[in-house]
């Protein structure tokens, strides 16, 4: 859609607002949002951006950060990093198990009443 990245970078893109659209699946639905993009080499830039949040992501709070891949010569040409978003997963994921276990570990050590 976009082609090939000049110069591009690891970044965020912060959410400032966005509108729904009518485009999407049972799975996924296709916002416009209004965002900031930062990056190593990049000033802070608001940009429009046209983006497939899961449902299950809905509604999105203003603050909500995303990793991208952003072009630091069109900063308008922006990806999400599913790489990032992914490994991000994972230690939540990792991070929940571990503190259910601790919060199981911690009923089994009360006394019985």
């Amino acid at each position: 859609m976009f082609g090939h990245m000049k110069d591009p970078a690891d970044g965020t893109a912060t959410l400032v607002s966005y509108v729904e659209t009518n485009a999407g699946n049972e799975f996924d639905r296709v916002v416009i949002a209004q965002v900031v993009v930062q990056a190593d080499g990049l000033q802070p830039t608001a940009v429009e951006w046209t983006v497939g949040v899961p449902n299950s992501s809905l509604p999105l709070d203003a603050g909500h950060v995303w990793p991208v891949r952003v072009d630091r010569a069109n900063p308008q040409h922006l990806k999400l990093d599913e790489d990032k978003m992914a490994a991000e997963g994972e230690a939540a994921r990792t991070a929940g198990r571990a503190e259910a276990e601790r919060l199981a570990q911690q009923l089994r050590d009360q006394p019985s009443g």
